[in-house]
């Protein structure tokens, strides 16, 4: 009646206004789905608190793990994934992911499951919360590159880890961070055995009846001129 009008929107610093704006009658539904949706920050501070709430959402989580003692390398990429988030280019791959960040001090034992190492931070993966699946390759730099090349598949999807030998985790990691490379590295060591006892044993072989030919040439020749000898006595 006064010329105002009420509106309900979600609204957070340098970031766009998101608006409840149905397109029918508003209902208590859509509002309880709306609140839902947007009950959360840009870039989310992850902990025990939301750590499960922002996995119901079933959207794999882009997680930015920050270091203390890194401040400025922390914040700077943290800057670049709010501003992904806002408007990464192609939209398609940025509605795919929640976006996150996380103390990698604090929760290093937890992170030690997704095969983030506290001398590579801060490191951006992404965490699928809900099937346990994650996605880590700290060779591929920059927020944009990294979702990309996930969604593309060249960052393969790996299980959570849980107990097991530290250091054959560690080789399972250095050999899937390093393919295809790391697959010929493999390959030529199991070759270059074969192919010597392929070929290695023939020319053994070769070697081994050259040997005979030559004793029995030389016993041949031997006996010959004991022969010879014999005549000239």
């Amino acid at each position: 009646a006064n010329g105002r009008r009420r509106f309900i929107a979600k609204l957070e610093r340098d970031a766009e206004g998101k608006f409840f704006n149905p397109p029918h009658e508003i209902n208590t539904v859509d509002l309880v789905k709306y609140v839902r949706e947007h009950n959360r920050a840009l870039v989310t501070e992850l902990g025990p608190h939301n750590f499960r709430s922002v996995g119901d959402r079933q959207m794999p989580v882009a997680i930015v793990v920050t270091d203390p003692d890194r401040t400025e390398q922390s914040d700077a990429l943290v800057a670049e994934l709010r501003q992904y988030a806002k408007d990464g280019q192609p939209a398609s791959v940025r509605y795919r992911y929640v976006f996150a960040r996380m103390d990698g001090k604090r929760w290093a034992k937890f992170l030690g499951q997704f095969s983030i190492e506290q001398g590579n931070l801060p490191e951006l993966f992404v965490l699928d919360i809900s099937t346990k699946k994650y996605w880590q390759n700290s060779t591929v730099v920059g927020v944009e590159n990294f979702l990309k090349a996930v969604v593309d598949g060249k960052i393969l999807e790996r299980d959570q880890e849980g107990q097991g030998n530290p250091i054959l985790k560690k080789i399972e990691r250095l050999f899937i961070d390093h393919m295809p490379i790391s697959v010929f590295v493999v390959l030529a060591f199991f070759m270059v055995p074969m192919i010597y006892l392929l070929f290695g044993a023939a020319d053994d072989d070769d070697y081994e009846e050259e040997e005979k030919t030559s004793e029995g040439s030389g016993e041949k020749k031997k006996e010959e001129e004991e022969e010879e000898s014999k005549k000239e006595k």
